[in-house]
């Protein structure tokens, strides 16, 4: 029983640290960014976006899915929880439904887009992340991938897909 319980609070770290990390050079830049090119009479407070969106793309209806949301919920809750961590900036999460399918994971991704979300966190399977990743591309909007393994899937071809576990050709090997 105890294991069960470890595994939430693992992927709850896990992605919190990617939050944390893909999220917080993305505001340093967009507010000095902004800053450098806004007139002298503007304060630099209300030019910082007060809400940044992630995008979390996978099955709901399966184990990983059932698993992901609470765990990426709660690493969100736990970075709001603390105005230091992005100096009063809120994390919103904006979940789609690929329903394990190529169709429905591109047209939810493409709505996920829509949200302006700054990273998109999923799929947890190869097939729909190829799809996805050609969105995310033409986009610019990097997709963390905790389940796609299939080798082909590489960061030369697909710049913004970031694998976050090991591909199958590395676990062949």
């Amino acid at each position: 029983m105890d294991e069960v319980l470890l595994i939430p609070r693992f992927i709850r770290r896990i992605f919190m640290l990617f939050s944390l990390w893909f999220l917080c050079i993305p505001v340093g830049v967009i507010c000095s960014t902004v800053n450098v090119s806004a007139s002298s009479n503007s304060s630099s407070s209300s030019l910082k976006p007060k809400v940044i969106n992630i995008g979390a793309l996978f099955t709901l209806n399966s184990v990983i899915g059932r698993a992901a949301q609470p765990a990426i919920e709660a690493a969100i809750d736990d970075v709001n929880s603390n105005p230091n961590i992005l100096n009063g900036v809120q994390l919103k999460l904006i979940v789609r439904d690929t329903n394990c399918s190529g169709f429905v994971g591109t047209m939810e991704a493409l709505q996920l887009m829509e949200s302006d979300v700054l990273v998109a966190i999923g799929s947890q399977s190869s097939g729909i992340a190829h799809v996805i990743s050609h969105v995310v591309k033409e986009l610019h909007v990097p997709l963390l991938s905790f389940g796609a393994t299939d080798p082909t899937l590489s960061s030369v071809q697909y710049p913004y897909f970031i694998r976050t576990t090991h591909s199958d050709y590395f676990r062949m090997y």
